[in-house]
């Protein structure tokens, strides 16, 4: 058993060190730009509603490695908007590399805080109260769960978590046959070109997508076309739905639905 559980920690520590890699790749940067965007727009809205600067409360659920909360919380700070962010993910690897990444920013833990926590339980497992939030971001994390729990979290999301007039950021995987990896390639493809890509980038791809097999279950996978389903059941208004990450993803832009 002691074996075993050294072997899935070693597995897991080689992934989340292929899964880094991907901030080289054009389309991940693509899709934490879009994330950050969402997030600097819905700041200066709030700013407009309320005729002064008030912090913006953003919600990450499911955070990972950190790449997503560094990219938003340094662009917040960069434009001095005042914010509290609060993250969470399930496992211990995941958390400690970006606890890592965001002590870069030196921040208190009531601007910025790092929580273990389950997006399955009614209080997302989390140690502390949280107020509804402005803005809740989720990347890649829904497909990891079977349909009756994809719309439990989101139900408990849409109506617990998300504060009236407040933004849910959604991208998930499509499913397969949805998409090509070629989809995913011509992004980077265009910018860094051929040699980058087939030579540098793709070994890094690969490694990624064999570690996935050893990690992670993909039966759960839905298209978007369910995904849109299960997010207008749960309560939410969707506003835009757009292609992500090189064409793999889809991202939901939501609003709660006006009561």
């Amino acid at each position: 058993m002691f074996t075993k559980l050294i072997a899935a920690n070693w597995t897991s520590l080689k992934y989340i060190k292929n899964y880094d890699n991907l901030n080289q790749f054009v389309p991940y940067q693509q899709m934490i730009k879009m994330h950050v965007d969402n997030v600097l727009e819905k700041a200066a809205a709030l700013q407009a509603e309320r005729g002064r600067v008030v912090p913006i409360r953003i919600l990450e659920a499911g955070a990972g490695t950190g790449n997503i909360t560094l990219a938003v919380a340094s662009n917040l700070l960069y434009r001095s908007i005042p914010f509290k962010y609060v993250a969470f993910d399930h496992d211990d690897n995941m958390r400690a590399a970006g606890a890592k990444k965001l002590a870069r920013l030196n921040l208190p833990e009531n601007k910025l805080a790092l929580y273990p926590g389950d997006l399955t339980k009614p209080d997302l497992g989390l140690p502390v109260l949280l107020h509804k939030s402005d803005v809740i971001i989720m990347n890649n994390v829904l497909y990891l769960f079977p349909d009756d729990v994809k719309y439990a979290i989101l139900h408990n999301l849409s109506h617990n978590y998300l504060a009236n007039n407040g933004i849910f950021l959604l991208c998930e995987p499509k499913a397969k046959g949805e998409f090509t990896y070629l989809d995913m390639l011509k992004p980077h493809l265009k910018h860094k070109g051929f040699f980058h890509t087939t030579f540098f980038m793709l070994p890094k791809l690969l490694k990624l997508q064999q570690g996935e097999k050893d990690l992670i279950n993909k039966k759960f996978m839905i298209s978007g076309l369910r995904q849109k389903e299960l997010l207008v059941k749960a309560g939410f208004n969707i506003y835009k739905i757009e292609d992500a990450y090189g064409q793999a993803n889809k991202y939901f832009s939501c609003s709660t639905r006006p009561s």
